[in-house]
């Protein structure tokens, strides 16, 4: 179970929307600032480091110091063995998550309307749980 869960870079409207649905889980914190900030909210509430960041904001979108900067400041934020979990609707980040992480898996959601582009980064490759599965 994680310790927290924090949103950032979503806006004014979604932060009402969450404070509204999950305001029943105290472990959820919405701040409003940008995502390229991730290490700095962090220590800011007590964290060294995550295990999981998960994003939708449009990094395709943005322009390329500012999707590079998030990237690079995410992968940072994540703890040894953490994952950075991003689902969007081009592909157009790929090759900078490439650039960041030595790992990115590929995956898509067809059900979803528009169908999602999935990408699973970490900064290593998954290590072995001692079972003969991997972990990751």
């Amino acid at each position: 179970m994680p310790k927290a869960l924090v949103d950032t870079g979503s806006g004014p409207w979604v932060r009402r929307a969450l404070d509204v649905v999950l305001n029943c889980d105290p472990r959820l914190v919405v701040i409003e600032g940008s995502a390229a900030d991730v290490r700095q909210v962090l220590a800011e509430h007590g964290f060294a480091n995550a295990d999981y960041i998960i994003s939708g904001i449009p990094l395709g979108s943005m322009p390329l110091a500012v999707r590079g900067r998030i990237v690079s400041e995410t992968k940072e934020a994540l703890a040894p063995a953490g994952a950075f979990i991003v689902y969007q609707f081009t592909s157009r980040v790929l090759p900078e998550l490439q650039r960041v992480f030595d790992v990115v898996k590929r995956g898509r959601e067809w059900l979803n309307v528009l169908p999602a582009h999935l990408f699973f980064c970490a900064a290593t490759p998954a290590s072995h749980n001692g079972n003969g599965s991997a972990r990751g």
